[in-house]
């Protein structure tokens, strides 16, 4: 499970999440849902550790505060929005790397095996000797995830895993991730595709302007009343 207890995160003047608090189930796939600027992107950050925040967050009934560095690196794997990585590494050796917890610079033959399932698993190793920046931002977004899936975390954090993939491609990754949960990780992944999130997603939290405005399971969550109060929009189903 993942706690957050009056979870505030604050840059320069600006409050982006304000005093937020809540239960996430674990083994479950998590959606958080909300408008551009609503704190999405913050939250999962400082859910990973990553962003310096106040308040409480657990993980798994251990504080966040409480694990080391390695530790926390092999509870929780992060997969940010944007997909630059800045060296000319293969697709192989940019997974290998996302073992680094485990192998601490020398990768043995079991990481190098963990890495490729990883990239069979998305759909992507045929790219294992391609140098990452040869990719498209598609293929770049699968190989990142398959570094997350390798790290064997049971925590994983995707911020707009599908912001890069055409329909397809996201509708297989949100089964991969849908199997992985039933199979015992626990997954949080921030959409705006919210036929995704609905079709495939046990849980939901909606965010607004750093608030905390909703949260239990999907269908409960997102709901026409609530989409038009987030976006401003009326939501049809996909039969209507």
């Amino acid at each position: 499970m993942i706690t957050a207890a009056n979870l505030s995160v604050h840059l320069g003047d600006a409050e982006i999440l304000k005093a937020i608090s809540f239960n996430l189930p674990g083994a479950a796939l998590s959606a958080v849902i909300g408008n551009n600027g609503a704190g999405k992107t913050t939250l999962l950050r400082a859910l990973c550790g990553l962003q310096k925040s106040s308040g409480d967050v657990t993980l798994s009934s251990r504080r966040l505060s409480d694990h080391s560095r390695i530790e926390l690196a092999r509870a929780a794997s992060w997969v940010p929005q944007f997909n630059y990585v800045p060296f000319p590494f293969s697709a192989l050796d940019t997974v290998v790397i996302g073992r680094y917890p485990w192998h601490f610079g020398r990768p043995t033959k079991k990481d190098h095996d963990i890495a490729t399932a990883a990239l069979a698993t998305l759909g992507v190793e045929k790219f294992a000797r391609r140098a990452i920046p040869t990719l498209s931002a598609g293929e770049r977004q699968r190989v990142l995830i398959a570094r997350a899936l390798a790290a064997e975390t049971p925590l994983v954090f995707l911020d707009e895993p599908c912001a890069n993939l055409d329909i397809g491609a996201s509708v297989r990754l949100l089964q991969l991730l849908r199997q992985l949960a039933d199979d015992g990780r626990t997954i949080v992944l921030s959409i705006h595709d919210l036929w995704l999130a609905a079709k495939f997603t046990n849980q939901a939290l909606a965010l607004q302007a750093g608030r905390l405005v909703a949260i239990g399971p999907t269908a409960t969550v997102i709901t026409p009343p609530l989409v038009k109060d987030l976006f401003g929009v009326d939501y049809l189903s996909r039969s209507e």
